[in-house]
């Protein structure tokens, strides 16, 4: 069950990932997504509370591209870091989302 749950996970982590770099503006026109590299703290907490979850499954699935294990998610794991994620960041809006999620998984011990 666990498999399923992180093959489901992924699944909808990617679909998220080309839904948000296809986003629209009012006007119709194709917005051009800030690269996730570029975010910073201050772009992860202007998200909808709900979203936050999301996003951080979806960075996690990112940051692991190329690895052989990258197919599944560690559900438990990722769910122990967006706590750590969102106070970080809290912390420290102008740092790279990207630093604060590697020492979130650090200090998650994930």
């Amino acid at each position: 069950m666990k498999t399923r749950s992180a093959t489901v996970l992924a699944a909808l982590a990617l679909a998220m990932g080309a839904g948000m770099a296809h986003a629209a503006d009012a006007a119709g026109k194709t917005a051009s997504p800030k690269g996730y590299y570029k975010w910073t703290c201050q772009d992860f907490l202007d998200l909808d509370e709900s979203f936050k979850p999301k996003m951080v499954y979806w960075a996690e699935g990112f940051n692991n591209k190329g690895k052989p294990d990258a197919a599944m998610v560690d559900v438990q794991g990722v769910e122990k870091i967006i706590p750590v994620v969102v106070d970080q960041c809290k912390l420290k809006p102008t740092e790279k989302l990207m630093k604060i999620m590697k020492s979130a998984k650090m200090t998650a011990g994930h």
